[in-house]
């Protein structure tokens, strides 16, 4: 289980502007996997609640109430449904993400995903201490 990156969340807040004309659209402007997932989780929220693109120009993603946990990093989402498609079955496992971790090896094969696992096992470890 992961956390949003606050630049994540500052991404999806920007997009929800008059320059991109749907929620799709405004995914569609963001480059990386996680900064999609992100905005994702964050759009269905706006979505759920039937908040149209159009109005949610004026929501405070880390203030409102269905988005804010999420949005304030109290949060967690799942990283694991994307390992399949982009790193091998080893980094599956806590221990397969931290030998790659520590051996330096490169095997997610998205940057964004990567960078992701590595905060999971960084946060576990300094939890166990």
């Amino acid at each position: 289980m992961g956390l949003p990156r606050t630049t994540q969340v500052d991404a999806a807040q920007e997009r929800l502007n008059p320059d991109h004309g749907s929620y799709r659209q405004a995914m569609r402007s963001l480059t990386t996997l996680m900064d999609r997932w992100v905005a994702l989780n964050l759009y269905n929220a706006l979505i759920a609640n039937n908040v149209s693109y159009f109005s949610a120009k004026t929501v405070k993603l880390r203030e409102w109430g269905p988005t804010s946990e999420y949005a304030n990093r109290k949060r967690y989402h799942t990283v694991k449904c994307f390992l399949p498609a982009y790193a091998p079955p080893c980094i599956d496992t806590f221990g397969g993400a931290f030998s790659n971790l520590v051996l330096g090896k490169r095997m997610i094969r998205e940057s964004t995903l990567a960078e992701a696992v590595r905060d999971i096992v960084l946060y576990a470890v300094d939890s166990a201490r």
